[in-house]
């Protein structure tokens, strides 16, 4: 019996540890940047074999606590509606086959979603939990909830004025060791002080915030290390979990026939919206096998390389410091 599962493609795969010595850079590409995954690379939305992974992961994270996973600071109406039409027509484009909009009359329609069974109602761009058919418990609480739960990535949404840009809303459910809670509402360079070396990148902020409302579609790449592929990382641990638990960076190469490390990668795409002055920033996290770069000799020494010539802060940001010299000395052997 075939499943829903058995009709995706397969998940995209990257590997963005630079051919030199480790420096963090913005990394920017276009959209549709070929890294040898056909169409996939050209989405910026990627519905794949992993959909109902992430589906799941997020309908816990919101089961646990929403507000931990979802946040908005001066988020007008007016602005989430006309991101949301954006975010419903992408959905429409890239994937005709597992969406389509039926229109109930000039002001109502509805957005049927094949992979999930619902149907979410909106009138003049305004999400209505009282009209629409979903799964999620609790029900989803606005336009931006309600869509974000159909695609795999999380979304940071940024907005600016004339005097300053803050992030304005952020659907996060499967975070790398930062929170919703905390970042809302800070601008650029205080969402990304804690990252060592960023300090060139903040002091250019300005004209970065304004090439990511401006400019693109755009892509880069982050990564980092886990001994686990649970998708959700946020820094605090839900109920049952202590925090050694669930912190999950603690390398160890004494577990026999076990994968020892994972790298995670977040594949981060950006898309402007001048109109609103928005920008709009995906986040697809995936997984990498640690004995699949340790058997593929040019992704083991890029790694190593890397690794090899990385600072002791970043060391401490990735959570690499205990654990250093053991994943050298299991990636050279």
């Amino acid at each position: 019996m075939r499943t829903a599962t058995d009709c995706l493609p397969p998940q995209a795969r990257y590997f963005p540890v630079d051919d030199a010595p480790y420096r963090l850079s913005a990394g920017l590409r276009k959209l549709g940047s070929d890294f040898g995954n056909g169409a996939a690379d050209a989405h910026v939305v990627q519905i794949d074999e992993k959909y109902f992974e992430y589906r799941t992961n997020k309908l816990a994270a919101r089961r646990e606590r929403l507000g931990k996973y979802f946040a908005a600071h001066e988020f007008l109406t007016e602005t989430e509606s006309s991101i949301c039409g954006l975010l419903s027509q992408l959905l429409l484009k890239e994937y005709p086959q597992y969406f389509f909009r039926r229109n109930l009359d000039s002001n109502c329609w509805q957005l049927h979603c094949n992979l999930t069974e619902e149907v979410l109602h909106f009138e003049q761009g305004n999400y209505l939990p009282r009209l629409s058919t979903v799964q999620a418990d609790p029900p989803y609480v606005s336009s931006l909830d309600a869509l974000v739960c159909q695609m795999p990535e999380d979304l940071a949404v940024t907005l600016r004025n004339d005097e300053r840009d803050w992030l304005a809303a952020v659907h996060l459910c499967a975070p790398g060791h930062w929170s919703a809670e905390e970042k809302i509402g800070r601008n650029f360079g205080e969402v990304h002080a804690p990252i060592p070396l960023i300090d060139p990148i903040v002091r250019a902020s300005a004209s970065l915030v304004r090439a990511m409302v401006e400019k693109g579609p755009m892509v880069r790449f982050v990564w980092g290390f886990g001994t686990d592929c649970r998708l959700n990382h946020h820094p605090e641990p839900p109920p049952g979990w202590t925090p050694e638990m669930w912190r999950g960076r603690r390398f160890q190469s004494d577990a026999e026939g076990e994968c020892p490390f994972w790298l995670r990668v977040e594949r981060q795409v950006i898309l402007g919206m001048p109109e609103v002055n928005a920008s709009l920033f995906f986040i697809r996290v995936s997984h990498i096998d640690g004995n699949e770069i340790r058997q593929n000799s040019d992704e083991r020494r890029r790694l190593v390389q890397a690794l090899s010539t990385m600072d002791d802060a970043t060391r401490r940001y990735k959570g690499l410091s205990e654990s250093m010299d053991d994943l050298l000395n299991w990636l050279s052997n």
